[in-house]
């Protein structure tokens, strides 16, 4: 698919996944019988060799639910460019697997994320009112991807190249970042890939080129490996470590 040419206003993507949790997220699918709405995600999605270019947004969510996670999603083989915002943007997604895709001239290449704001409304109760639990192990792989290039900026809190980001009560772990290829990282606070409040992350054989800050930093992030990595003509730090604790 070729997916081009958004002129809203509003940080739209070009393929949205969402939880039915309400009209707000599927209007009119069920008209009056809000029954209909039972947290039911997304499963089983893969979306290869595609290109999408001219939007805010590549791929991404905009809600979640208490317990509710997209699974086994998979974005292989495609050509993000010129998105004034993230290439992928996933918001508790389980399994996700994103490899041998191309982000150019992107706000920020991929941001997996629990939580991204502290009053984070976005985030409900499950319909009903059913327990479920929080997983903190996520089982995602990121890899032998090519991110050339973000125009993020430090007040859009973007510019990086791979953003991983949980909370102190929703911990984001267990994600292999492995064998990507990163240059030309805008943000004069970023870095190529930024972790906070992970865990179990396994960074490894990452080539990082050119950074307006650093390599890679770790923030309230523990019991992660970083490991073989190439990192040059950096503006600053090449690793950067804070409030976090039994790294390798």
């Amino acid at each position: 698919c070729i997916l081009h040419g958004y002129n809203g206003k509003k940080n739209k993507e070009a393929v949205h996944l969402d939880i039915v949790h309400s009209e707000v997220q599927v209007p009119n699918l069920f008209s009056n019988d809000t029954a209909g709405y039972d947290d039911a995600a997304c499963e089983d999605i893969t979306m290869n060799n595609s290109c999408i270019y001219d939007y805010p947004r590549g791929i991404g969510s905009h809600y979640s639910v208490k317990g509710v996670y997209h699974s086994d999603i998979s974005i292989t083989g495609n050509y993000f460019h010129d998105l004034s915002a993230e290439g992928i943007y996933a918001y508790n997604y389980y399994g996700m697997k994103v490899s041998g895709n191309t982000f150019k001239r992107v706000g920020l290449a991929v941001r997996l994320f629990t939580k991204i704001t502290d009053d984070d409304s976005t985030y409900a109760d499950a319909n009903g009112g059913a327990s479920k639990s929080i997983i903190t192990d996520f089982k995602g792989e990121i890899q032998n991807n090519i991110i050339d290039t973000t125009t993020g900026t430090k007040s859009q809190k973007s510019g990086y190249g791979i953003e991983i980001i949980g909370s102190a009560d929703r911990v984001l772990g267990n994600i292999k970042i492995r064998k990507n290829r990163f240059k030309n990282i805008s943000n004069v606070s970023g870095y190529a890939i930024r972790a906070q409040y992970a865990q179990n992350l396994l960074i490894s054989s990452n080539i990082i080129n050119n950074t307006e800050n650093g390599g890679i930093t770790l923030v309230n992030s523990n019991n992660c490996r970083i490991i073989s990595n190439v990192i040059k003509n950096v503006s600053r730090y090449g690793i950067y470590l804070s409030a976090s604790q039994k790294n390798t």
